[in-house]
Parts: structure tokens; C-alpha cells; sequence
């Protein structure tokens, strides 16, 4: 990714990719919502909940509490290969509605935006490790801005083209 970015510059990237995904989802019928399926099983919930649940690991991550509880899975779980960590991310959150899933990805967002907006400035520019619980070394030595835009706008349009993927048959 990126050079260090100020808390403006990171606000204003994710916004604009968060419009697009939320715009897309909102064209969706419940239909494709929950019923296509992807190479992998998941159908276009799944893939909502599990962004919402890597950017709730970010939120969680900023706000200095457990990753795995914020998406809702074991401490175990976090040391699994990163397909299988996913998977598990899923079957944490097959139970809920479309609408659930929905409502928790608006959410986990505002949540997200405040995290950021509550952190100091500088706390951008530092390596992920040295302010966050991060998963592996790789992630400690991402600067948290980074961190934070590989959970939010680089994963919302990651998953938009799987999604659109989906619905596209």
C-alpha cells in the first residue's frame, strides 16, 4: 500500500469505496443476497459478513480490545491458515438474516469511522504492531493507516467484485 497518509486522506479513500459497496448492495434482491454461491460455498452474505468482520478486527485493533472477540471467533482461530481462519469467520455468522448482516456492516462501519476519528494522528504513521494486537508479523509491520484501509476500502471492493461475480452467474 501506501505511504503514510493523514486521517483525512484514509477518511476520504474509505469513504468513497464504502458508497460504491453499499450502493451495489442496496441494488441487490434478497434473492441475490442469499442465494447464489461462489467457486467456495459463499454466497453474497457471506461475503458481507466476513468484510464487516475484518473491519470490526481493525475497529477492535484501534480501540486496544481483542480482535477475535470483535469477530466473534476463538483466540485459536487466529493462528489457522488465513482460509481457514475465513472460513470460520463464516460459520461464526452463517445464522444471521440478510438484514442482520446488513445492519451489522452499516454499523461495524460507523464504528470504524469513530475509531479512527478517536485515535491520535500520529498513531497512522506507526507499525500496526506497536499500537495494536495484530495477527502475524506481517500485519505488525503494516503502518496502522494501512492496516486500517487493507480491512476497509481495499476489502469492500475486493469482495464488491466477488459479489458482482456472483450475481453475474
Amino acid at each position: 500500500m501506501s505511504e503514510y497518509q493523514t486521517r483525512t486522506d484514509v477518511l476520504a479513500t474509505i469513504e468513497q469505496v464504502w458508497s460504491e459497496y453499499r450502493l451495489r448492495l442496496a441494488e441487490l434482491s434478497s434473492e441475490e443476497l442469499e442465494g447464489p454461491i461462489d467457486a467456495a460455498g459463499w454466497t453474497v452474505k457471506d461475503h458481507i459478513t466476513h468484510v464487516t468482520a475484518w473491519e470490526a478486527s481493525v475497529t477492535a485493533g484501534l480501540n486496544r480490545s481483542p480482535m477475535h472477540e470483535a469477530m466473534r471467533i476463538s483466540t485459536s482461530d487466529l493462528n489457522q491458515h488465513i482460509d481457514e481462519l475465513n472460513e470460520r469467520i463464516r460459520e461464526a455468522h452463517a445464522g444471521e438474516s440478510v438484514q442482520e448482516a446488513l445492519d451489522a456492516s452499516a454499523r461495524g462501519h460507523r464504528e470504524l469511522i469513530l475509531a479512527i476519528e478517536a485515535v491520535p494522528e500520529d498513531v497512522l504513521s506507526m507499525p500496526a504492531g506497536d499500537y495494536m494486537p495484530v495477527r502475524n508479523p506481517d500485519s505488525a509491520r503494516q503502518l496502522v493507516h494501512n492496516r486500517i484501509l487493507g480491512a476497509s476500502a481495499v476489502h469492500y471492493a475486493m469482495h464488491l467484485e466477488a459479489i458482482r461475480k456472483i450475481v453475474s452467474g
